[in-house]
């Protein structure tokens, strides 16, 4: 389903890849928080979609393979 107005979304620990953030550029004028830290997002290019979301400013990838350090 579509939320008109959906301001900040969270899916934490929910094993996403970054091939389902594509379907999120409906909420390109709306979404501010976005919340996928935990996850297997393990690639700079499937961040790319986030780029059509005009207004995110709080963006949490942390525990993803893309931004582990060790």
């Amino acid at each position: 389903p579509k939320f008109e107005k959906l301001i900040r979304f969270e899916a934490d620990s929910n094993r996403l890849t970054g091939t389902d953030l594509n379907s999120l550029s409906i909420y390109h004028s709306t979404l501010e928080t976005l919340r996928i830290s935990n996850n297997l997002i393990s690639k700079l290019d499937l961040l790319t979609p986030l780029c059509k979301l005009e207004y995110l400013i709080n963006l949490d990838l942390s525990g993803n393979p893309i931004v582990d350090h060790s």
